[in-house]
């Protein structure tokens, strides 16, 4: 167990916090955080604090309503698609487990907003009308404010795979299972957390 940090921009909370946020007694969360089911950090007093984010990601995996004051603001997906049904439903599918959706109807608007509000991913529609998709996609990958963004391909031609992933894509979901889509996001969210730092690029 570390040493309590004093940086100003984190945010920690005590086992009676926790307790209160999650409903159930402080001895109940000392017991999350000395069986390693809650990352803490020891005060100089010893006492435990626990970091707002971790608290969130053990909350939000156990299915536990997160209350305002723990709450970050929501990471960002954007859909780069014209479809407005598909936008409706992926925003609604993807606020159910914790992310914002930002639409842009073209590639040339997105790559424009992108560097501003960085995104957990992008979901890439490359059949929309008037562009070339794969054209769109390697722009998107060669420009150095979004190259480090992993974008997923979202198509109903199973045959662009290849090209789509030789393009630069992370992965390719079918249009038929869009079902994949909250799974694809939280599973690369994790994996890029994982070697967040160490320059690796995650394909799933």
């Amino acid at each position: 167990m570390r040493s309590y940090p004093t940086a100003q921009s984190e945010v920690f909370f005590s086992t009676g916090a926790v307790a209160r946020f999650c409903g159930v007694t402080p001895q109940a969360v000392r017991l999350w955080v000395s069986g390693g089911l809650l990352k803490a950090v020891r005060t100089a007093g010893d006492h435990y604090r626990i970091r707002r984010a971790d608290l969130e990601d053990f909350m939000r995996s156990r299915g536990i309503k997160v209350p305002e004051e723990v709450a970050a603001e929501k990471p960002v997906v954007v859909l780069i698609d014209d479809d407005a049904e598909i936008s409706k439903n992926l925003k609604r599918t993807l606020a159910k487990i914790g992310f914002d959706l930002v639409t842009y109807t073209s590639a040339y608007e997105a790559l424009l907003a992108l560097p501003v509000k960085v995104p957990v991913i992008v979901l890439f529609d490359l059949s929309m009308p008037g562009i070339d998709g794969l054209a769109a996609l390697r722009a998107l990958k060669a420009n150095p404010t979004t190259a480090t963004i992993p974008i997923v391909v979202l198509t109903s031609h199973g045959h662009l795979r290849h090209q789509a992933i030789e393009s630069g894509a992370v992965t390719v979901v079918l249009k038929n299972d869009l079902s994949r889509v909250p799974n694809v996001v939280q599973e690369y969210r994790i994996r890029r957390s994982s070697v967040q730092g160490r320059g690796v690029e995650v394909r799933i």
